[in-house]
């Protein structure tokens, strides 16, 4: 694959090279090694226990590979070099964020302000609100679900938080072409799925979470989502 360098004065940083993928491919395998590793020695293999501080799998899988992928792909949409840095610096620090304290939370929380940075220019540019408060919110509930004090396995609401950030970017994304018109159902639609992806940071911080409610409230949407999408 030939790639044509950047012309003289560009701001497209050097994630359009098929290297920059590299990094989520190794978080992926090590995820994947992780998970089964853990399930084969609580299923009693003869394997030893991975070292103390090892990342959990959920933590390689949601805030490395998933989260590295989709930052480093509006990084290239969107390229300036001063933010390049931003997929890395969130991977690193949603990996080790259980076991760094202080440190890793304040890796984080420059990721996250970056990341805020970059949203604002991309807003300017493009000029849709919807999608920059999604991708933005996505990321600081993200956020604040590996900042638990055990991470992702403090409890299944910082689970269920990350894994609704991921779901949350790639709907909008289907939805995107929906929103561009001016369909009445679809800014429904949009407002129903930020609401229940915003409605997981109360119940992640306190617990007693109505799962049946939130349940109804995903099946509602991906229903008017998948109206939306067969237009589409």
């Amino acid at each position: 694959m030939n790639i044509v360098p950047p012309a003289a004065g560009s701001t497209r940083p050097p994630l359009h090279q098929p290297w920059m993928v590299l990094p989520a491919a190794v978080l992926l395998l090590v995820g994947i090694l992780t998970g089964i590793w853990r399930i084969a020695v609580t299923r009693g293999f003869p394997l030893p226990a991975l070292p103390h501080g090892w990342p959990h799998h959920g933590h390689l899988l949601v805030g490395g590979f998933l989260a590295f992928l989709i930052l480093t792909e509006r990084m290239a949409a969107v390229p300036r070099r001063y933010l390049f840095w931003i997929p890395p610096l969130f991977a690193l620090s949603a990996v080790w964020l259980p076991y760094g304290g202080f440190y890793s939370r304040v890796l984080l929380g420059l990721a996250i302000a970056g990341w805020t940075v970059h949203g604002i220019v991309s807003f300017l540019q493009f000029h849709r609100p919807e999608k920059w408060f999604t991708e933005w919110s996505a990321f600081v509930v993200l956020g604040l679900a590996l900042a638990q004090p055990k991470g992702l396995q403090s409890n299944p609401e910082s689970a269920l938080a990350a894994f609704a950030s991921i779901v949350a970017i790639i709907a909008l994304e289907r939805l995107q072409p929906a929103l561009s018109g001016k369909g009445r159902t679809a800014r429904i639609t949009y407002a129903i799925l930020t609401a229940w992806h915003l409605s997981w940071i109360p119940w992640m911080i306190r617990g007693g979470t109505p799962y049946s409610i939130l349940g109804a409230v995903l099946v509602l949407w991906s229903v008017l989502l998948a109206h939306q999408d067969l237009p589409v």
